[in-house]
């Protein structure tokens, strides 16, 4: 009866181990010793092996503005630039 509590007891904590959330527009990825091995992109409760190392990851759009800079061109008239780079992670 005694082994049978202690397997229960580390079976009931790998379980419990495993769970994670994930927000919306937040991904996880899975890695096992290094190697990649999944990702899960699902909001809410998930479970995967307690031995997977989880990295959170933003899948929400970003941007990032240039200042407007002035500069000449060749013929000595003055250009104004300026940048938005706009980026989201897909997989």
């Amino acid at each position: 009866m005694a082994l049978f509590l202690t397997f229960e007891f580390i079976a009931s904590i790998f379980i419990v181990g495993g769970f994670f959330s994930n927000q919306p527009n937040e991904a996880k990825v899975l890695t096992l010793f290094g190697k990649y091995v999944g990702t899960c992109k699902k909001p809410g409760l998930n479970w995967c092996n307690p031995f997977y190392y989880r990295t959170k990851i933003s899948l929400r759009k970003r941007n990032f503005n240039v200042d407007r800079i002035k500069v000449n061109d060749a013929l000595g008239n003055p250009i104004e630039i300026s940048a938005i780079v706009v980026w989201q992670v897909e997989d």
